[in-house]
């Protein structure tokens, strides 16, 4: 819900070269996966959100590595 979308847009406009693909996205992935393994056993709700921002990403990465590889 809420919490999710607000930190998906709390990254704002982001700035790349053209054929960088979605390293930047890939990396958000991984830093939302690690907060989910840490907050999981205590927290399973705020982990479970973590991991769909993780996923959100991980969807965008696979977008922009498209995005890159059709302009070369």
């Amino acid at each position: 819900g809420g919490f999710h979308i607000g930190r998906y847009n709390q990254r704002g406009v982001v700035g790349k070269s053209l054929d960088e693909g979605g390293k930047q996205e890939r990396e958000l992935a991984e830093q939302y996966e690690q907060y989910a393994i840490i907050c999981k056993s205590k927290w399973p709700r705020t982990a479970r959100v973590l991991r769909a921002l993780a996923s959100s990403y991980r969807a965008d990465a696979i977008r922009e590595d498209e995005i890159a590889e059709a302009r070369d």
